[in-house]
């Protein structure tokens, strides 16, 4: 699935919240195994941000802090969820919790840097993003957001930069090649923004964004 490049802010941040949420959860060492309780309390947050009930997932995931409460991994996982409902200043409060555990874990910074563009403070935005970047250099996301962050401010040569450091992480990034072929084409860049769009299509044949964009791109400048 791919998001327009006309799409409203708030619709993105929303998705990488709900992203960022998903991402953190499957880890097998967020909570202690050897707790049953904490575990079907887990399990049963899984369940409901499965269904898409935030609030349930908030209660269960607060339980585990009953028991776990210096965990940084579940605390990170709160912050996406209150930035999934657009409680975004409890989503930052959610991180620097996180953070304070565990002044390394860098997905407390990318859900800090989330929150932080959502309430418009895009200088902090960046900072959290970097720092992200510093600790985890292979991980593609602090980049991606940077380059989002960037082609919002229509900063596009930034952009470009960001997008393709995220892809040289992870090549099979698909919503790094679309956004970065939406930026060159902007830049009047066409042969490689008609480039980034073929090599998301051999990946994943069926991205229909990707198709009519490349279609648009090819009738502008053939």
């Amino acid at each position: 699935m791919f998001r327009s490049r006309q799409l409203l802010r708030s619709v993105l941040i929303v998705f990488i919240f709900a992203l960022l949420a998903a991402a953190q959860s499957p880890q097998p060492d967020c909570v202690n195994p050897s707790d049953p309780m904490v575990v079907d309390y887990f399990k049963a947050a899984r369940l409901a941000e499965y269904r898409n009930d935030q609030r349930t997932a908030v209660t269960y995931h607060l339980k585990i802090l009953e028991s776990e409460p210096n965990n940084e991994c579940v605390m990170t996982i709160l912050s996406g969820l209150f930035g999934k409902m657009k409680y975004y200043q409890e989503a930052i409060t959610w991180s620097e919790r996180a953070i304070h555990a565990n002044p390394n874990y860098n997905y407390a910074y990318i859900s800090l840097g989330n929150a932080q563009v959502a309430l418009r403070d895009t200088d902090e935005a960046k900072r959290s993003f970097k720092k992200a970047a510093e600790l985890a250099p292979r991980d593609p996301m602090p980049y991606y957001r940077l380059g989002v962050l960037a082609d919002e401010q229509q900063k596009y040569p930034d952009a470009v930069k960001f997008y393709k450091r995220a892809i040289e992480i992870d090549p099979k990034f698909e919503d790094a090649y679309y956004d970065l072929a939406g930026v060159l084409k902007d830049l009047k860049r066409s042969a490689e923004a008609k480039a980034a769009l073929k090599k998301l299509l051999e990946l994943n044949p069926n991205a229909k964004d990707a198709q009519q964009l490349l279609k648009q791109i090819e009738r502008d400048a053939p």
